[in-house]
């Protein structure tokens, strides 16, 4: 996977949650596609359209969004707070 194709992103849910996402693809018109990573292996895991409303994107690489799967949840936190203005 090339470190541009993808981007690092937040999913917020209705609920209030949040997870980490790979941002696939926006769409132009309100949704998008991303890949909701699974532990351990953080190229496997569900994919999702979504309201882009709801993706905020990280500023960070796609690597570090990869290794916090590969270490079952830990470094998430860090993640979270480097989400990018609008």
């Amino acid at each position: 996977m090339e470190e541009s194709a993808f981007k690092a992103a937040i999913l917020t849910s209705p609920d209030g949650g949040s997870e980490l996402v790979y941002l696939i693809e926006d769409h132009g018109n309100g949704l998008a596609t991303v890949m909701i990573p699974s532990a351990p292996n953080p190229m496997g895991g569900a994919i999702k359209i979504v309201p882009r409303e709801r993706i905020q994107i990280l500023n960070v690489k796609m690597s570090a969004v990869a290794r916090v799967p590969e270490s079952v949840g830990s470094r998430g936190a860090s993640l979270v707070a480097k989400k990018k203005s609008a």
